[in-house]
């Protein structure tokens, strides 16, 4: 028995192993030792989940942070991170990580939070959030 319900669920996402290719030819490089310290610095602040941090080969420095997130509400959820030293990443750069991270099958949200709960420890950083299946928008 086929169920049809379960053909209209995309897998869930999660960390990818290794270096991410980007669409674009350029190369995300996992830095492990970067990684275990973002997962240490994050279950510090009791956020539970596993972190990977990737840098990309070339001569703009992409700085892309991924986690899976065990939150509350929704569970796990895909977390990801893009920035650039000197400048906000562009709106190609935002696809090409999303597509990389949670490919054609997923959705993910760029969340504008308020002003009360905004954090944020880089000021060219935009973050994508995989859309939880209970929104309805999968």
């Amino acid at each position: 028995m086929i169920d049809f319900g379960a053909l209209r669920r995309p897998p869930r996402a999660g960390l990818p192993e290794g270096n991410v290719p980007l669409g674009d030819g350029r190369l995300l490089v996992r830095d492990e030792r970067d990684s275990a310290v973002m997962t240490r610095q994050m279950e510090g602040q009791g956020i539970v989940g596993r972190w990977a941090v990737y840098h990309s080969q070339d001569k703009q420095n992409l700085l892309v942070i991924a986690g899976v997130e065990v939150t509350p509400r929704w569970g796990a959820l895909l977390h990801v991170s893009l920035s650039y030293t000197a400048q906000y990443p562009s709106w190609k750069d935002i696809k090409l990580v999303k597509e990389a991270f949670y490919g054609d099958a997923r959705d993910a949200v760029m969340v504008l939070a308020r002003k009360a709960e905004y954090i944020s420890v880089h000021p060219n950083c935009f973050h994508l959030w995989e859309a939880p299946q209970a929104w309805g928008l999968m």
